[in-house]
């Protein structure tokens, strides 16, 4: 039975491929929903279908889906080929079923091989684009178990980020992670994904330049993915930042396409990018990016790379104007990608050495040509289109040369021997250091600070910690602990037994506070975390307020207040458990709003008993869709009088 089911399959190809000539456009979108995004995998199906294939233009999927997300159209789980034909139904899949093909691993490069040839023999044209769909991590990514746990030890390990790196369970999750080197379509079922290295591979095999490489997906648009494919394509689309869970809109994309298929690579390109500003255009927040690179000027851009970064190198004298540089460029969901033009631009203007000037200003001319389209919106007023990898020196990837994992990048230019360089000036790489350091540890903490003194400081990296002693050696009646900050830093406060007591979490640039209520004698240390960074100080001050006697024990007064605790995990990109406590029976609500304030989610609305309660948000709005990668807050409010709120970063 099977092998006549391959027979036919066969027959159908040969008379599918008889039926049609040489077509202007092949559009050909490799759709690996085999994972968490099923559902706007089907969504952007039919997008394609609210245009349709022409005798011109042809729309080619193939679509690999996965139990248990979404179970729409049938709800098959397996992989199969389509020619996208127009329909009016925005909701089900009707275009002609082509070739099952069982449970196939797109991520294996092979499958991106065969599609591709596959399509290749039966639609010819004169022109390909290939659009790669899924999740995308730039150059690589970090392991999401081990990034959580990153995030959530900021508040509990007090050993978070030792100087020695040895011994804390820190180091063991950060080189877990950072050790992963990935890209983008993740194929959930069969536990594997493509890498750069791989994608090239499959380009190089089809033995065709590819005139468009378009990533749907987050985080693709760094020079290093460009580099990976510059013999293989002659342009490239993607995104520096992540991509809402909607992705491209394709019947705004594809209209001008089938309208009018002589467009050239070059204006479809630019199309992709108008079209997908005109689709968000600050509709999903304000971070959307989109840019578009011409590789032909692959191998200019890469010489401007090199001279810049050997003269910053041969100099040796600008590391501090390196740094401040760094700390003022535009960066991404993952920090460690900053954009290239911004940098360059900052440092041309901080750096006193005139080659370094000049240098850079040779580097952004060729990146002006490099990036053919960009659209940014104003939250990245500030990115140019094209990322590069500049990671703090604690959490820099092995991988990145690594011989097993490598792109070719590092290895044919000088950025990774300036990282190094940098890196190596250790006392000038990161941070900028205040006359408090080295303070990321308990160990270490500085101190013990004066009372109603002002402390200035500096956080410029998203891995730095400060640390302050606090000894509290008199009986008060009250103390403030009071955190000035320039951008989104958070505040803790620990116990000699390394035990949170409190800790104020407000988004952006607002003051932290922390009061106590005749706080028992002893040692306590006070942490500052960055949420965003800034090469601006903070101001730290702790107020004692007038002595009375007596002493109130700190569980005490605990237990009579509210309490919304940080989601766990956070980030969290399925679902994270939201924890608060209540001091006595309430009437309460837990509540998820968007940064616009529109109301996401109720999670839990009734009565509850006093005491410690937890409920879970699996990342899905009130409809029942996954909502789109940001910045969410969630709320608790008791009779509706009382009103805590929080935040949480949801990466899909």
């Amino acid at each position: 039975m099977a092998k006549l089911l391959i027979v036919s399959s066969f027959i159908i190809l040969t008379f599918t491929h008889s039926l049609f000539a040489q077509a202007k456009w092949t559009f050909m979108v490799y759709l690996d929903a085999d994972n968490n995004l099923e559902e706007y995998g089907i969504q952007d199906f039919n997008e394609m279908e609210e245009i349709g294939s022409t005798d011109d233009v042809h729309i080619i999927v193939q679509m690999d889906r996965i139990p248990g997300e979404d179970n729409s159209n049938g709800d098959w789980t397996d992989t199969r080929r389509y020619r996208i034909i127009k329909d009016s139904n925005s909701y089900s899949i009707t275009s002609p079923l082509l070739e099952n093909l069982g449970e196939v691993n797109m991520g294996d490069p092979n499958s991106l091989i065969e599609f591709v040839n596959w399509a290749r023999t039966n639609y010819p044209a004169q022109h390909y684009c290939l659009v790669l769909w899924d999740h995308g991590d730039g150059w690589r990514k970090v392991n999401a178990a081990s990034m959580t746990a990153l995030k959530e030890n900021r508040r509990t390990d007090q050993n978070y980020l030792h100087t020695d790196r040895n011994t804390s369970a820190m180091d063991k999750l950060i080189e877990f992670g950072k050790n992963r080197s990935r890209s983008i379509c993740h194929d959930d079922t069969d536990g594997d994904y493509l890498s750069n290295d791989e994608i090239a591979q499959a380009l190089a095999a089809v033995g065709i330049k590819i005139d468009i490489v378009g990533y749907d997906a987050c985080l693709m648009a760094m020079f290093e993915c460009a580099y990976e494919i510059r013999d293989y394509a002659d342009f490239l689309v993607g995104s520096e930042e992540e991509e809402p869970s909607e992705g491209w809109p394709y019947n705004l994309l594809l209209e001008p396409l089938v309208n009018n298929p002589l467009i050239t690579p070059l204006e479809f390109a630019q199309v992709i990018v108008d079209k997908y500003g005109e689709f968000y255009n600050g509709n999903f927040g304000s971070d959307q990016t989109q840019s578009a690179f011409d590789l032909s000027s692959v191998n200019e851009t890469l010489t401007a790379i090199n001279n810049f970064a050997q003269a910053i190198i041969d100099d040796n004298e600008s590391w501090i104007a390196v740094r401040d540089a760094k700390a003022a460029t535009d960066n991404y969901a993952q920090f460690e990608h900053i954009d290239l033009y911004d940098f360059t631009d900052n440092l041309q203007v901080m750096a006193e050495n005139d080659t370094i000037k000049d240098t850079a200003a040779d580097l952004k001319t060729a990146l002006s040509s490099f990036v053919i389209r960009n659209y940014t919106e104003y939250s990245h007023e500030n990115a140019y289109g094209v990322a590069i990898y500049f990671p703090h020196e604690t959490m820099y990837s092995a991988a990145y040369t690594s011989p097993y994992t490598a792109i070719d990048f590092p290895v044919d230019s000088q950025w990774d021997e300036f990282l190094h360089a940098y890196y190596d000036n250790n006392e000038f790489g990161g941070t900028n250091d205040d006359a408090y350091e080295p303070n990321d540890t308990f160990e270490e903490a500085y101190g013990p600070i004066e009372f109603n003194t002002d402390y200035e400081g500096y956080l410029e990296d998203s891995y730095d910690v400060d640390i302050f002693k606090l000894e509290v050696v008199n009986n008060f009646d009250s103390m403030k602990v009071q955190l000035s900050v320039p951008t989104d830093f958070d505040l803790y406060f620990y116990d000699d037994a390394g035990t949170l007591l409190d800790y104020s979490e407000k988004s952006g640039p607002q003051t932290e506070i922390l009061v106590f209520q005749r706080l028992l004698l002893g040692t306590y240390y006070i942490k500052i975390m960055p949420w965003f960074v800034s090469p601006d100080e903070y101001t730290l001050t702790v107020l004692q307020y007038q002595h009375q006697t007596g002493v109130t024990d700190l569980e005490n007064n605990y237990s009579k207040t509210f309490k919304l605790f940080q989601n766990y995990p956070n980030p969290c990109n399925s679902s994270t458990i939201v924890t608060y406590y209540l001091p006595k029976p309430n009437e309460i609500r837990i509540d998820v709003y968007s940064v616009s304030g529109q109301e996401v989610q109720t999670l839990y609305s009734g009565l509850k008993d006093a005491g410690e309660h937890r409920v879970v948000w699996n990342g899905k709005n009130m409809h029942g869709n996954i909502v789109s990668s940001g910045i969410y807050y969630y709320t608790l409010t008791a009779n509706d009088a009382m009103r805590i709120t929080k935040k949480l970063l949801f990466i899909k």
